[in-house]
């Protein structure tokens, strides 16, 4: 039976009396394998050129499926050499980390799959975490704009006293 589903991650919410006998199946494992993935689960994409990748999303259908979406991890993580730049559309919102390990010249531009929201770039070689509120793609927790990062070090070692 096709179940409700929630508004922002997808998850199964079974209607009062649906799924006898069927709970852990049909809803609570599925969910609970969701859950997981956006607490800790890893997704990895390659990219080599130029292209646009939609990331895929929970099913919308209230029935369960065996596979994780990409869109459902805490972390999605870019790797490969680029040489054209990359386009990674969101549906889902929420909250993400993004790893860019990507070398070439090329970049990695975040952005909402439908709409003229706000689009960002994913750093090469960082870890940023990013969220979509459905519209517009954002850094969360950056330092201020304008904000002086040191990053002087000791030239020698031990470095003197």
């Amino acid at each position: 039976m096709t179940e409700p589903i929630t508004t922002n991650k997808n998850l199964i919410a079974p209607l009062t009396g649906d799924l006898v006998g069927a709970w852990g199946t049909a809803a609570l494992n599925p969910n609970f394998q969701l859950i997981d993935a956006m607490l800790g689960g890893v997704t990895t994409i390659t990219l080599s050129s130029a292209t646009t990748v939609l990331l895929t999303v929970p099913s919308t259908s209230g029935i369960a499926t065996s596979t994780v979406p990409q869109s459902s991890n805490a972390l999605i993580k870019f790797t490969g050499v680029q040489s054209g730049s990359a386009t990674i559309q969101f549906t889902l919102p929420g909250f993400y980390i993004i790893h860019n390990l990507c070398t070439g010249t090329a970049s990695v531009q975040l952005s909402p799959a439908a709409g003229t929201g706000n689009s960002i770039g994913a750093p090469p070689g960082r870890k940023v975490q990013v969220f979509y509120d459905g519209t517009d793609m954002d850094y969360v927790s950056q330092p201020e704009v304008g904000s002086a990062l040191d990053l002087h070090a000791a030239t020698t070692y031990p470095p003197s006293a």
